[in-house]
Parts: structure tokens; C-alpha cells; sequence
């Protein structure tokens, strides 16, 4: 059962850019996300969609503990009033909402794939058990069910990403998550990519200008990328949106990705940790990369005025990389 909500005077026709879903259910974990994703329609266009699922009534055999269809009704309509307050009071704005009873998280991987996401943005939440389990937890769960971009919006982002990390392993998701952060930064912002070495690698660290080549190829690769997101020639292959307003640097590092990628964008005050996810099969869906996955929990922690990203390998779906951004 789902209940569309489009109010009479605000309604808008449908984006011809895929859309922005927004997964709440009113929680104040979620009001960061709805800030983030009102800066991010601001600059690719169009309004967000906000989709909140409500578990449906437990069934006993084939006796429902509340067999009224009213009953659930009554509860999607006092959940939407919780959502249209909160989006009222956050951004002023009255988005398009849906909501839907079902597995919240097979639900919204689903509803994003109907609908062409380009990003599924969702809290992560304080490091609480409540918010260990339906924050950071849940953002983990959404990626591990579908295959689009996810951000996961820390509960004190304040809406602009000025600074962004991007962990580089030169991986087809990498490059992903690298050409859509590069549009989700602020204009003049400014866009680290990161190649974490292994430790067994004793190569010392090295950052473009100091001078000291690293002792492989990834100095130039990392180069050569920071120059197709500036030019808009990264988008598997076809032409997007070059960002040639952003700074751009490159840097070298030893030791545990995830560890190494906090650390860096909490040194230089990230708003953005990007990351791509390996793989498709169940046991990569499983784990959905152990890097992400650290990256996501580190930050509930850690990077409570940030956002991970988190990009799987793309597919034919349209890309957030094909909006023009604003200024």
C-alpha cells in the first residue's frame, strides 16, 4: 500500500533529470539529510523526492492483529504529517512524498531503482544504539540491497560540502564515486583524491608539489584523473559536467584505507568521505566492501558534521554526473 502526496498548490511536474530520493521517517536524525539533499537541488536542479516506509502490522497465521485497511491509513497519514513538518521547519519546501508500508530497506533500494535515483540520501545518526542500528546500520543495509549511489548524511552537516575525500583505487567504482563528488562540492570548493597504499608497501607518503615522485605510476594516474573531472571526461567514457572551478590535489598514503581516509578528511575538515563499493555478487553485496563499510561506521563516529558516499560499480541508469551544476 502507498499514499502519494503531492499538494495541489506546490506540485511540480516530473524532473526530466532523475531525482534526489530522500529516505525519512521524520526521526531528527534525518533533518541533515533533508538539508543536504535541499543544497544539492540547488545546484543540479529540480526538487528531491522524500520517500518514508512504515513497516506494515505483524501477521499471525492468517489472523492480522489489525485488519483495517483504515488503520494503516490513519498511520501513513500521521507519518506524513511528521515528515511535512520536519521538511517545513528544515528547507520550507514541500516535495513531492511518498509513503509506503514494507522491509524499509528492500523498500527504499527498491523504490530508487523504479524510480532512476541518482542519489539515496539518508541520516546515519548519533553514535547511540538506536542510531548504531537504524542510522549507519541502515545506510549500510540500503547499499548492500541496491545499486545506487548512497549518501549518508552525518547529524550535524549543515547542508554545504565545501571539501571532499575521495579514496582513489583506480576501480571503476572509485572513479564513480570520484566524478560524482566532484558535482556534489560547493562552486570554488575543493577535491582531494586519495590512494591509500598498503602497508606492506613501505613507499613513504607523497602530495602532489612536494617534490618527491612516488615509486609506482598512481602520482600521474591520480594527476591525470583531478584533469578529467576538471575537463568532464571521467563519465564512463561519454562527456559530463567538467568542475574546472574546484581546486584539485592528490595525495599518497601507507597504511589502512578506511583508517587512513578518516583521518585525512578529519585533518583537513571534509564535509565529503567518497568511496566506491566492490562488486555485485552475494558475498561482495554481503560485505559490501569492507572499506566502505568502515568508512561508513568510523564517520557515525568520528565525522559527525560529514557525509559518506558510497558509489557501486554503475549500470545503464541515468547519473546524477549528467546535471549541469549551479553556481
Amino acid at each position: 500500500m502507498s499514499i502519494d502526496v503531492r499538494p495541489p498548490d506546490t506540485a511540480r511536474p516530473a524532473l526530466a533529470a532523475p531525482p534526489i530520493l530522500v529516505a525519512s521517517d521524520g526521526r531528527d536524525a534525518d533533518r541533515s539529510a533533508m538539508l543536504v539533499a535541499s543544497r544539492l537541488a540547488e545546484r543540479l536542479g529540480g526538487a528531491p523526492q522524500v520517500l518514508d516506509v512504515l513497516p506494515p502490522f505483524p501477521t499471525y497465521g492468517d489472523v492480522p492483529v489489525a485488519p483495517l485497511e483504515g488503520l494503516e491509513e490513519e498511520r501513513a497519514v500521521a507519518s506524513r504529517e511528521t515528515v511535512r513538518r520536519q521538511m517545513a521547519a528544515v528547507v520550507d519546501a514541500a516535495w513531492p512524498t511518498q509513503v509506503v508500508f514494507g522491509d524499509p530497506l528492500d523498500t527504499i533500494a527498491r523504490v530508487a531503482d523504479e524510480r532512476g535515483a541518482a542519489l539515496v540520501v539518508l541520516g546515519i545518526g548519533r553514535h547511540r544504539l538506536v542510531d548504531r542500528v537504524f542510522g549507519s546500520e541502515t545506510a549500510l543495509r540500503v547499499m548492500r540491497s541496491g545499486d545506487r549511489p548512497v549518501l549518508a548524511v552525518g547529524p550535524e552537516a549543515d547542508g554545504l560540502i565545501r571539501r571532499a575525500v575521495v579514496g582513489v583505487d583506480f576501480s571503476a567504482e572509485s572513479l564513480r564515486a570520484a566524478a560524482i563528488a566532484a558535482q556534489l562540492v560547493a562552486f570554488g570548493g575543493t577535491l582531494s583524491l586519495v590512494h591509500v597504499r598498503a602497508r606492506a608497501d613501505h613507499s613513504p607518503p607523497t602530495w602532489e608539489g612536494s617534490g618527491d615522485a612516488p615509486a609506482d605510476r598512481t602520482g600521474e594516474l591520480l594527476r591525470r584523473l583531478a584533469v578529467e573531472l576538471r575537463q568532464g571526461t571521467i563519465a564512463d567514457g561519454r562527456d559530463a559536467c567538467g568542475r574546472r572551478d574546484l581546486t584539485i590535489g592528490v595525495a599518497t598514503l601507507v597504511g589502512d584505507p578506511a583508517a587512513e581516509l578518516l583521518d585525512y578528511a578529519e585533518q583537513v575538515g571534509a564535509e565529503l568521505v567518497a568511496v566506491g563499493t566492490r562488486g555485485r555478487g552475494l558475498v561482495e553485496r554481503l560485505l559490501v566492501g569492507s572499506v566502505a563499510t568502515d568508512v561508513v561506521r568510523g564517520a557515525s563516529v568520528r565525522l559527525l558534521a560529514s557525509s559518506v558516499l558510497c558509489c557501486p560499480e554503475a549500470d545503464d541508469a541515468a547519473d546524477v554526473l549528467h546535471r549541469p551544476p549551479r553556481s
